[in-house]
């Protein structure tokens, strides 16, 4: 039989620890959430993202840094290609903000031109014209993927990590409580 005065002087269970832990955990899980929950229709329907998207996907057939960087890095080789100093050419003349809408009789010009001098180019050519479509975009992505992260910022990180401590809180609570009855039951 089990002597009461041994099991009156047990230190009585508190759940203010769990509890604090529970909190914490849930309030970093909710900051995380913040900016790995995806954009919501609704923040994608603001004007602001609608235009930041419009612009980023104008881009793409716009002369920008990203263009001349790209063809300054063709036009600075030291031994360039026909097929590249074909592609280059194609550029001539445009300025920042230019839309880029090379004609189609520009491209078979030139094409035509490599045929004549040197046939073994126009593949070359060819795939530098769709590696420059590449090129744009993943430029295009990597803006849009900074903008989602731009608008996941202004989300309100109050909510997020509230709303992960309370429930974290529960969680914990919940747990140790479960625990401690397993251990009550036992005995």
């Amino acid at each position: 039989m089990p002597i009461q005065a041994i099991h009156g002087n047990e230190r009585r269970h508190s759940l203010f620890v769990p509890a604090l832990e529970g909190a914490m955990i849930g309030g970093a899980a909710g900051f995380v959430g913040k900016y790995a929950l995806p954009l919501t229709e609704e923040e994608k329907l603001t004007e602001a993202y609608k235009d930041k998207m419009a612009v980023i996907n104008g881009e793409k057939t716009t002369y920008t840094y990203h263009t001349k960087r790209y063809l300054h890095d063709i036009k600075t080789k030291p031994n360039k290609t026909l097929a590249e100093d074909e592609f280059v050419k194609l550029f001539d003349g445009m300025k920042k903000g230019d839309p880029i809408k090379i004609k189609k009789s520009a491209i078979r010009n030139a094409i035509l031109n490599l045929q004549q001098k040197s046939p073994e180019q126009v593949p070359a050519f060819k795939s530098l014209c769709k590696k420059s479509l590449n090129v744009a975009e993943n430029v295009a992505k990597d803006a849009k993927h900074f903008y989602d992260l731009f608008t996941k910022h202004y989300r309100p990180t109050g909510f997020f990590v509230a709303t992960g401590a309370i429930v974290g809180t529960f969680v914990a609570v919940a747990h140790d409580l479960m625990k401690t009855e397993i251990k009550t039951l036992s005995n």
